[in-house]
């Protein structure tokens, strides 16, 4: 099972005074995984009064399933799921505050990865020795594949110009359909040398793309590039997205296609473009930023704040919010995939004043201000 990450943070505040009013507050996130059957938790109490804007707690009692844990984070090993965890943070002024959440995983749609993506062809003119193939990305087997008149197999030969519509059903029911394309051309120089898929990339576009293309290519290495794709929405405004392919090394022209998965639903949305990778090209070989494009919006942000950040390969990233002296006042994992990425956190919690948000990738560290 793929793992899956769950991020909360909460809050419960406490009072003490001793000639003047501090307020602590009692705060963990945690990620589960799936696999080894642990919960990884991170401590992200804090306290406030009116001389220190901000001191982390001291001591920590967590109390899970009945037993009691005494350090700053915590890995836990459950046997099942939900169960309920308990924080407990006090601090030098004697503040104390317990939070309490319920650990869980959301039940994952068997159908939710599975999709189809069928290769292309091109033939030179009045030939019929097209092949095309149905590409399918997750799912169960065995596969049933459904091409109408034109076969019931995985791969389908001997096509004349055309389209053809696959439709392939998992063992679970699931279903899902993509067209392949046979063209011709008389020019050689036009042939495709290889088709280039990989899998969808998990976002959501909340626009209606009325055009996409591929803007840039980027050479890694003699075997890998990175396109950059453009998208035009129906406001004639830009969106770019960046995915890296691999391939065998020749010179020629490769198709690639893009795919966008919102949420692991059903609705894979794909777009295709034709490149030319040649001598010029090919060293021209750049080194791709393992981190970029890293935003935070709205600034200044009210209760939640959107962080937004691009990879070049797939890397768990630790985002931290850090306050204007320095210290951090919570951390969250998130596993992420290369290409465009979005978390979303909470900042209810953060007064008013001047933060900044740090990103760690690998060894590649990226901030950002914000203002609440």
């Amino acid at each position: 099972m793929k793992t899956i990450f769950t991020l909360i943070i909460g809050l419960m505040f406490g009072f003490v005074s001793f000639g003047q009013q501090a307020s602590c507050n009692a705060s963990f996130t945690y990620s589960v995984d799936t696999n080894a059957m642990t919960v990884e938790f991170y401590d992200g109490s804090w306290e406030s009064d009116s001389i220190n804007p901000q001191t982390s707690a001291t001591s920590w009692e967590w109390q899970i399933n009945g037993e009691t844990f005494t350090t700053q984070n915590l890995t836990f090993s459950y046997t099942s799921l939900p169960f309920t965890a308990c924080l407990t943070a006090s601090f030098d002024s004697g503040c104390e505050s317990t939070f309490c959440d319920s650990i869980y995983v959301e039940e994952t749609d068997p159908c939710a990865n599975f999709h189809v993506e069928a290769s292309n062809d091109i033939v030179t003119p009045g030939a019929c020795n097209g092949e095309v193939s149905a590409n399918v990305y997750g799912g169960t087997t065995p596969y049933t594949y459904d091409w109408g008149s034109y076969g019931s197999t995985q791969t389908i030969s001997n096509l004349c110009e055309g389209s053809y519509t696959v439709t392939v059903i998992d063992a679970n029911g699931c279903a899902d359909a993509s067209v392949a394309y046979v063209t011709a051309d008389d020019s050689s120089n036009s042939q495709i040398t290889d088709s280039l898929y990989n899998s969808p990339i998990d976002t959501c576009i909340n626009f209606t793309v009325v055009d996409a293309y591929v803007s840039n290519i980027i050479m890694i290495d003699s075997l890998s590039f990175q396109v950059e794709w453009t998208f035009v929405d129906d406001q004639q405004i830009s969106h770019i997205f960046y995915e890296t392919y691999t391939f065998s090394g020749q010179y020629g022209n490769y198709y690639v296609q893009i795919a966008l998965d919102c949420n692991g639903n059903k609705s894979v949305q794909t777009w295709g473009d034709v490149i030319t990778i040649d001598e010029n090209v090919a060293t021209n070989i750049n080194t791709i930023e393992a981190l970029s494009g890293v935003n935070i919006y709205p600034n200044p942000v009210k209760n939640v704040a959107t962080i937004e950040y691009n990879l070049a390969q797939n890397s768990n990233v630790k985002v931290s919010i850090i306050n204007y002296s320095g210290k951090v006042i919570s951390s969250v994992f998130v596993n992420s995939y290369k290409g465009n990425n979005t978390i979303t956190l909470s900042t209810n919690e953060l007064n008013s004043g001047v933060y900044f948000a740090k990103i760690v990738s690998n060894n590649t560290v990226k901030t950002i201000k914000f203002i609440k």
